[in-house]
């Protein structure tokens, strides 16, 4: 693994977003041995969590799950509230590492550039994310994820497909639902993706 991650050859490709910073890189033991990278993109309040488990452990997918409700917090699924679902272990267990996104705005407040748009809590901030954890999962692991996942409860449950019709090339598969993803060892059973 690098020791630190490069963000300046990155180029946003949506751009409302600034350049990627990282103010978070350590290895941290909980909830699941991973590189805990977190940080955000200039000039908005849109900001990443991302957790990469050992390369040994890692089989080339990516997996983001969506907040529900309004979003706004991207930690959930690396705390406890994602432990109840699985967590990082689970998605370890599948073959990928975790990205989450605060959908571009922090708890409740919407972010003052952005305004009422929803095409940034929708969609964007959680495509310009997902495209950046591939720039940094290829530095982590030596190449981007061959598999990509979005899904989401409640609110993420809706925000998903907009991820998915709206940025094709963040996506080359879906989970219908965290329950199908989770009876699978690995691959995810047949019938739990569809290509993009």
């Amino acid at each position: 693994m690098p020791e630190s991650i490069e963000t300046d050859s990155y180029k946003v490709t949506d751009p409302y977003f600034g350049a990627p910073y990282i103010d978070v890189d350590e290895q941290r033991e909980a909830p699941y041995p991973h590189r805990h990278v977190h940080g955000g993109f200039a000039d908005c309040d849109a900001r990443f969590t991302f957790y990469f488990p050992d390369r040994s452990e890692w089989q080339g997918r990516m997996y983001m799950p969506l907040e529900g409700a309004h979003a706004g917090n991207e930690g959930a699924f690396g705390g406890p509230m994602g432990e109840l679902l699985g967590g990082l272990a689970l998605t370890v267990r599948l073959g990928g590492y975790m990205a989450e996104t605060n959908m571009g705005h922090i708890g409740d407040d919407i972010d003052a550039k952005a305004g009422d748009d929803p095409t940034l809590y929708g969609w964007r901030a959680a495509a310009e994310t997902g495209r950046f954890s591939k720039h940094v999962a290829a530095q982590v692991y030596g190449s981007e994820p061959h598999s990509s996942y979005v899904w989401g409860g409640s609110g993420g449950g809706r925000r998903s497909p907009l991820v998915l019709e709206n940025a094709p090339r963040f996506s080359t598969g879906r989970c219908r639902s965290w329950a199908a993803a989770t009876s699978a060892r690995s691959p995810p059973p047949s019938g739990s993706a569809a290509p993009r």
